[in-house]
């Protein structure tokens, strides 16, 4: 079976991946739907057995449709490297040869003719006389509209959260070095508000530092250091990838041209797909090799991945001796002198860049950093922030002489910083108040001196509390308070309308038996049931109790402990 690839096109996520068309002419109607109801019994084998979210068959025509399944449309949209062959050229191959296997003369003719076109060619959605279409999936016509592909928009895909916003926000790994802390910065107010309007981080690149990069000083975020565990980890399911230095990973605008090519190839425009035939990578997005993340000029000049702690702690003593100035870390080289050191060791990124670089593939929630530091005349947008994302962390503002003078104002930046790892109690947003487990000092530094993962690190922080389990920021202050106090273990935490159940169970139990001593303990039981404090859980604060520590609530029900 010969097979044109040439004018075969690619189609990520809902997109048309082709059709099988008939050219034998002369069918009659009686063949036709002897066809029709053959593919009805054959294609949901085939639907079963590939990536398709759906099969769709043409009543007129018995043409075939196929939509694509795939895991996470947004990791296509953030890929630099890209594989030669498109993966359609194997869907409809298989499709075919599938049909072929069966025997039948009708259906070889579906899987033969027409050598496997892509459709629509030029954009549209399949033709059909009765407007409608047949669903494999669905098993019935469903209105042609409904197959057309969606737009994509990488603003429009779920967010997801790195971790809470209230800490730790710095890391310590001893031997007196300074204080490591994950911050992602923006140049100027204007990307502040294209951050919400699109409503997330696109896939943001976090510098894992000891000070502000002079390049996005203004406004910096700073991200939970917990993270760190799931950047090492070499499973690689958390989508975080840690990196010695700065890899010029793919931007915002190069992912937003993505988005327009894959927007393309979903209406079936397939010329600007065959002039860029290296644009998808692979056909399923999971299998990521996240060396492919680093682009070639970085790769030569030794950008690499770092997996383990031990490789961290060497790579941050090899970027303080480089970019020390007078034995002080945080005095700052001009990019000049950066550039030329680099030059005279080797030309090295590590040389000529002053931070690690955590890269997120992700989509990444606004409500997640830690920390806002920032210039205070962009007090009222960042007001405006955080009135619109419910944003809890810190807020950090600085003063400078000289708002257009980037190293000053790294330099401030900076300063603000350390000074909030020393006192956090200055910084607190009036969303958040109360914060972390200790009652006497906000504690925002995991100590790993002596811990071999963040998470240990963090558990330390608080040796107090007996049940550590993590009390989020966006939980109402009488509940934390109240946890902290009482510090119950978490089978203890019930709903009142699942431990009132529980009680008169057991008084049903004691009148059963007749036992008069335990119907007067059930008494207290319930008594002691209606005095109790209780809280009215949020939504988030119901999804918190569901999904990290698995109980079954539901949003404003009442829970005591």
């Amino acid at each position: 079976m010969s097979m044109n690839k040439y004018t075969l096109g690619t189609i990520v996520g809902a997109a048309l991946l082709g059709l099988a068309k008939s050219k034998s002419g002369g069918r009659n109607d009686e063949q036709k739907e002897r066809t029709f109801l053959k593919l009805q019994k054959v294609l949901p084998a085939i639907l079963n057995a590939y990536p398709f979210k759906d099969i769709y068959i043409v009543e007129d025509t018995n043409e075939v449709f196929m939509k694509a399944k795939v895991k996470n449309i947004g990791r296509y949209a953030l890929r630099r490297e890209y594989r030669e062959e498109p993966i359609i050229h194997y869907f409809i191959q298989d499709v075919s040869d599938n049909l072929w296997k069966t025997g039948d003369e009708d259906l070889k003719r579906v899987a033969n003719n027409g050598n496997m076109n892509l459709l629509p060619p030029t954009g549209g959605v399949p033709q059909d006389k009765t407007g409608r279409i047949w669903s494999v999936k669905q098993k019935k016509f469903v209105p042609l509209e409904s197959v057309a592909p969606e737009p994509y928009a990488y603003c429009d895909q779920p967010t997801q959260n790195l971790d809470y916003s209230d800490g730790p926000a710095f890391i310590s790994l001893g031997d007196n070095l300074p204080p490591l802390f994950m911050s992602h910065g923006l140049s100027n107010p204007e990307k502040l508000d294209k951050l919400m309007e699109c409503g997330g981080f696109i896939t943001p690149s976090i510098a894992l530092t000891w000070r502000v990069p002079v390049a996005y000083p203004n406004i910096t975020f700073l991200f939970s250091t917990k993270i760190l565990d799931k950047a090492l980890d070499k499973k690689k399911g958390s989508n975080l990838y840690l990196y010695n230095t700065d890899t010029w990973t793919p931007t915002v605008s190069m992912v937003i041209e993505n988005q327009k090519m894959i927007n393309e190839q979903r209406r079936g425009e397939i010329s600007h797909y065959v002039e860029h035939r290296k644009f998808f990578t692979q056909n399923d997005p999971m299998d990521y090799d996240p060396e492919e993340m680093i682009a070639i000029d970085a790769w030569r000049m030794g950008a690499r991945q770092i997996t383990s702690l031990m490789q961290l702690k060497s790579n941050y003593k090899t970027l303080l001796k480089h970019h020390s100035k007078n034995g002080n870390p945080y005095e700052y080289k001009t990019r000049d002198e950066r550039f030329e050191y680099a030059q005279s060791v080797g030309g090295d990124y590590v040389a000529r860049y002053p931070y690690m670089e955590i890269k997120s593939t992700e989509f990444i929630s606004l409500a997640s950093p830690v920390a806002i530091v920032y210039i205070d005349i962009f007090e009222d947008k960042i007001q405006e922030y955080v009135s619109k994302t419910d944003y809890q962390g810190f807020l950090v503002p600085f003063s400078v002489n000289n708002p257009e003078d980037p190293m000053e104002i790294a330099q401030k930046a900076t300063e603000a910083i350390l000074d909030l790892k020393e006192n956090p109690e200055r910084y607190r947003n009036g969303l958040g108040d109360l914060r972390n487990w200790s009652e006497d000092k906000l504690d925002l530094t995991l100590n790993m001196q002596y811990e071999k993962t963040a998470r240990r690190a963090n558990d330390n922080r608080h040796p107090r509390r007996i049940n550590k389990y993590h009390i989020p920021s966006f939980f109402s202050d009488r509940l934390k308070v109240a946890l902290r106090r009482k510090d119950p273990e978490l089978k203890q935490i019930e709903s009142v309308r699942e431990k009132e159940r529980k009680i008169q169970i057991l008084k049903q139990q004691m009148q059963q038996e007749n036992n008069a001593e335990g119907l007067e303990v059930v008494g207290y039981m319930l008594e002691e049931l209606k005095n109790k404090e209780t809280f009215v859980l949020s939504q988030q604060e119901v999804g918190y109790f569901n999904e990290v520590l698995g109980k079954n609530f539901s949003v404003e029900e009442v829970i005591t402990f």
